[in-house]
């Protein structure tokens, strides 16, 4: 059965576009930041369309609530939220912000259902504040759903016996959460979906899917986190059934000064719909 996927505010699929535009909440800023699905938001204060977030994958998504085909963005609905436009694989709607009504910390800022492109095409979703009201300059993301159409057929955590850490040494911190290093999975299914904890000194790191190599990600925290929740890291479908071989480097272009943490807590492997559930071979990561 197609499982939903959530993607926080701070995962590094998301696009923030400008980054300088983009601030992301502490507890100074909003006491009650723990009330958020997330424990916490992005916000910025752009006006005129000169600020705005993005995400794109491949793959159907899903409503929960309609078993219909879509996918959703929530943030904050306060007196400051202004107007935004949504732009999915190419059409836009706009969006005038807050109206009037009792406000909400988790909001459906936008919801789709029937996506255009069927299979296990690519979809792309951008959020951008349009608002020239100075009473109302605000947009906030928390995070976006999709559903993606595969089924989730194995899970493995890290403190699985079929995960091997490489190198064996101490350079791997373990907890009931998760492997953290600060050095640098195989799988079988059509896709796989990567888990772990963003620390205020998290590292890019890279992906390697069968010897291919994707471009760094960036983490878009400056903060530890306030609760010990997952943050999705990468996402892949549209991989061919079979077995598939992923790697995980922990910051693969060292900049002076920048994060060296890494942290994994599970993978997520899908297959495709006509597929049986099988067994994914012991995921590894190497330094």
């Amino acid at each position: 059965m197609p499982a939903n996927t959530t993607v926080s505010h701070v995962s590094p699929l998301l696009n923030y576009i400008p980054r300088s535009a983009w601030y992301e909440a502490s507890v100074e800023d909003d006491p009650d930041l723990l009330q958020y699905t997330t424990s916490g938001y992005h916000y910025t204060n752009a006006t005129n369309g000169a600020a705005s977030v993005s995400f794109s994958w491949r793959g159907n998504a899903r409503l929960s609530f309609s078993r219909s085909w879509g996918t959703r963005i929530y943030g904050s609905y306060i007196r400051s939220l202004g107007s935004y436009r949504v732009t999915l694989d190419g059409h836009s709607t706009d969006y005038p912000g807050y109206t009037g009504g009792a406000e909400q910390l988790d909001y459906l800022l936008f919801g789709a259902s029937y996506l255009s492109t069927v299979g296990l095409g690519p979809h792309n979703i951008r959020i951008g504040a349009t608002s020239t009201d100075p009473s109302q300059p605000l947009l906030m993301i928390g995070y976006l759903v999709f559903e993606n159409g595969l089924n989730q057929s194995l899970t493995v955590y890290h403190n699985s016996s079929d995960c091997v850490w490489r190198p064996e040494s101490n350079q791997w911190q373990i907890d009931t959460h998760s492997h953290t290093t600060t050095s640098q999975l195989g799988a079988m299914g059509a896709g796989v979906a990567l888990y772990g904890t963003l620390y205020a000194g998290s590292a890019p790191f890279s992906v390697t899917i069968d010897g291919h190599t994707r471009p760094p990600f960036t983490p878009n925290t400056a903060f530890d986190p306030l609760d010990n929740g997952t943050t999705l890291l990468y996402f892949e479908t549209g991989l061919d059934q079979g077995e598939h071989t992923l790697w995980v480097e922990n910051n693969p272009l060292p900049q002076a000064g920048g994060g060296t943490k890494m942290s994994l807590s599970y993978g997520v492997v899908f297959s495709a719909d006509n597929a049986a559930n099988g067994t994914a071979s012991g995921p590894s990561l190497q330094k």
